[in-house]
């Protein structure tokens, strides 16, 4: 009995070891504040319409499986579905960094969405990420 027990770890990490890898992860922002001042007008998106953009515009760099990545995306980007951090991204925060893109956003060399995209459009991607914090 003794032999079977100290046997068990070690059966179990070949098992581990033996098994299909799941798919590959990106990393989630890191945690901290993410407030932005408050914007002028009302923010309100619809999220099945976000969903939409986010495939479309946003998906090639940020989606959770890096399999869905584009291979020019850098690997420290990070995905955006992430509870932790979109608890602490207000509706601001994500409007703004989403529209404005590069620099203090983190962007790297992408233009801004903002450039691209109408204010609705924004909207619509914010409720989108705020209907994934839900989730």
């Amino acid at each position: 009995m003794r032999r079977v027990a100290a046997l068990l770890p070690t059966v179990w990490l070949v098992a581990c070891a033996a098994s299909p890898p799941g798919p590959q992860r990106a990393p989630c922002p890191p945690p901290g504040p993410r407030p932005a001042e408050a914007l002028p007008f009302a923010i309100d998106g619809d999220a099945a319409r976000g969903g939409r953009l986010f495939l479309e515009h946003c998906q090639g760099c940020h989606a959770s499986d890096v399999a869905l990545r584009a291979p020019e995306t850098p690997p420290h980007t990070p995905r955006l579905d992430c509870p932790a951090w979109l608890a602490i991204a207000d509706e601001h925060y994500l409007y703004r960094a989403i529209n404005r893109g590069p620099g203090l956003f983190g962007h790297a060399g992408a233009p801004p969405l903002g450039e691209k995209l109408a204010p609705m459009d924004t909207a619509d991607l914010v409720a989108h990420l705020r209907s994934l914090a839900a989730r």
